[in-house]
């Protein structure tokens, strides 16, 4: 009996020494490690970016360029909206209302990543992509805009509206729409075009339907072209 309550009373004296020390009491609990959801989630490589362009399909995907915008108007991956690193965390509740997985590239790795744990912490489903310079592509120079930034724009007194929608796509029309382009049966119609320096704002059917359209203006020489994320077929308040 004597035995029995000494080892109970050494049993007792360990679990209440473990259950006391400062380590156990006092330890803070450790935030998700964010190398971990990285590897989780995984880096997108440029060539697996390159493979998702091809298919445009561009309606599961918002593709972030963090870079500044001097950088982004100097050239930028096809459908990539501009979001500065520097401005990320304002423009947050603006990305909310884009219901999609959303992947980020900068100048360097570390930028994407840093872009990617923001929108994280946020509770966004984010991806980080290889650095911009890491792989071979081909820039553009037309603006992709959301899609609150791009309703705005068709109200300026000054700007060109170019719907690119083909005809069998077309139910309803922006009354001060320049015209519609079937790009499969004719050419630009510049007459509808008057001069370089006038914004234009394109629409489309779907995203990415008019980055054709968009870039025929660009190397015709027009400096500020601006192309819908969304088309009519995903966005329902363009005022048609």
């Amino acid at each position: 009996m004597v035995i029995r309550a000494i080892i109970t009373f050494c049993i007792g004296m360990s679990v209440m020494s473990f259950m006391l020390s400062p380590k156990t009491v006092f330890a803070k609990p450790k935030r998700e490690n964010f190398i971990y959801t990285l590897k989780a989630r995984g880096l997108v490589k440029g060539e697996n970016l390159l493979k998702w362009q091809k298919k445009k399909d561009f309606s599961k995907i918002l593709l972030l360029d963090v870079r500044s915008e001097g950088d982004y108007q100097e050239g930028h991956i096809p459908m990539a909206v501009s979001c500065p690193l520097s401005q990320l965390k304002e423009q947050i509740d603006r990305l909310r209302n884009v219901d999609r997985e959303i992947w980020l590239y900068g100048s360097s790795d570390v930028e994407g990543k840093e872009a990617c744990e923001i929108l994280l912490k946020e509770g966004f489903k984010a991806r980080p992509v290889e650095a911009i310079t890491a792989y071979p592509q081909k820039l553009v120079y037309y603006q992709v805009l959301l899609m609150d930034e791009f309703i705005d724009g068709l109200k300026e007194k000054e700007a060109i509206i170019l719907d690119g929608r083909k005809k069998n796509e077309v139910k309803k029309v922006l009354s001060n729409a320049a015209g519609i382009n079937d790009l499969a049966k004719k050419p630009l119609e510049k007459k509808w075009l008057k001069g370089k320096e006038h914004p234009i704002y394109i629409l489309s059917a779907k995203g990415g339907g008019g980055q054709a359209l968009a870039q025929k203006l660009i190397e015709a020489g027009y400096k500020h072209v601006n192309l819908a994320l969304l088309g009519t077929t995903e966005y329902d308040y363009y005022p048609l």
